[in-house]
């Protein structure tokens, strides 16, 4: 088998960790970086020469497309939401992979759009959804399979994380044009919409351990918002109480709570949690009528057959036998990865993905699904919490889980 070789469009804060992951492996040979801005671009640069790479690079993503198509297999993607789908289209056009960070959509049409136009073009879009490939996360999904928990019944996620230095930033308070990182593209969302932004990291590992997309699908959502406080008390405790962004009218409420149905009579409960201070967790529970996994600022899990002693164990002591093949061959090298390593594993299987030319084990289908939380919890909260229909996308493939899992 041969390398995988790799384009980068976006090498921001994500773009970077993929792209110095990519250079940790074997599997791979990076042939063209492409960023907007000069100064991440010839960074990019420099770190690839560092590293023995020989690379073309690009401040169009068009050009690039249209130069190197056929001298690249796939293509990662962390551009800004706004930007990402568009980018991503024109590679899959092409027949390339394409490893996509997660994006938000404002509508379910988008949703379906982008879900038609992957499947007339090849079926190649990959997403890079890291929690999905935590170790952890990948055990508890091999006990759901293994019938460890029983049936499933009830399960919690979501996306609780102070968030507001990274959409002001913590100095110079300042979001939109002129503003560096996220708060130049991200932030103007919080401004406009009263939805949950953010589904995809609690949601995509929920949604694989109920068969979201295979033998099971979501029914119905209903949303609530609370009050939005939590940006203007930033805003006053950092910036004093003139600061102009005060006169601002954030949309966004402080904490974005949906509750969905599935077919298989499973309630999920979603949750949208970051402009308040709180240190990262996303919230899992998993029910079922034989145990239950939670992970809060622990990981715990309680099997029936400890139940008569009504305690928690510590989930990895239970989980280590379920570890993910995944893990076990790669774990040593992703200890040398950027930042997380379930970053580099999620890698791993991206370029086996496109070498083996395979269905990618997140693809279209699931980001169609797991994107749409946005603009229908939006809908919801505008109804006032009305419960809203959760449509199907065509019809659901009747995939066959054990395939791809």
């Amino acid at each position: 088998m041969g390398k995988c070789k790799v384009a980068f469009v976006g090498l921001g804060y994500r773009g970077t960790i993929h792209l110095k992951n990519t250079m940790l492996s074997e599997r791979a040979e990076i042939v063209a970086l492409c960023d907007l801005d000069q100064a991440l671009l010839l960074q990019s640069v420099d770190l690839c020469q560092e590293n023995g790479y020989v690379v073309d690079f690009y401040t169009d993503f068009h050009k690039m497309c249209e130069q190197l198509a056929g001298q690249m297999d796939a293509v990662i993607i962390s551009a800004s939401w706004q930007q990402s789908l568009k980018i991503a289209k024109t590679f899959i056009a092409k027949q390339i992979y394409v490893g996509l960070e997660v994006t938000v959509v404002g509508s379910v049409a988008e949703c379906v759009q982008m879900y038609e136009f992957t499947k007339q073009h090849g079926d190649h879009l990959f997403v890079l959804e890291n929690v999905c490939y935590r170790q952890d996360v990948m055990a508890i999904n091999n006990m759901v399979k293994a019938g460890v928990f029983g049936e499933i019944v009830h399960a919690q996620c979501g996306y609780k994380h102070d968030l507001r230095p990274v959409l002001f930033g913590s100095e110079k308070l300042k979001f939109g044009n002129g503003a560096t990182g996220e708060a130049a593209w991200r932030t103007p969302y919080y401004l406009d919409q009263n939805a949950d932004l953010y589904p995809h990291h609690g949601l995509g590992p929920i949604c694989t351990m109920l068969g979201i997309g295979y033998q099971n699908y979501f029914t119905s959502i209903t949303s609530f918002a609370t009050k939005g406080i939590g940006i203007a008390t930033y805003l006053k405790d950092l910036g004093g109480e003139h600061h102009p962004y005060l006169d601002l009218s954030f949309s966004l409420g402080d904490v974005i709570t949906s509750v969905l149905q599935t077919s298989n009579g499973q309630t999920v409960v979603v949750h949208h949690d970051i402009l308040s201070p709180r240190p990262y967790s996303l919230g899992f529970t998993l029910q079922g009528n034989k145990g239950i996994w939670e992970e809060h600022a622990q990981s715990v899990i309680c099997l029936q057959e400890h139940h008569q002693e009504h305690r928690w164990q510590e989930a990895e002591q239970v989980y280590e036998p379920y570890i993910d093949s995944l893990w076990r061959v790669n774990e040593e090298a992703a200890k040398k990865s950027a930042r997380h390593q379930m970053d580099y594993i999620m890698l791993i299987d991206f370029l086996d993905t496109v070498l083996k030319k395979s269905k990618p084990r997140y693809g279209v289908l699931d980001w169609a699904i797991w994107s749409m939380i946005t603009p229908l919890s939006a809908r919801s909260i505008e109804r006032g919490n009305q419960k809203i229909p959760f449509p199907k996308i065509v019809e659901y493939e009747h995939r066959v889980t054990a395939a791809i899992f």
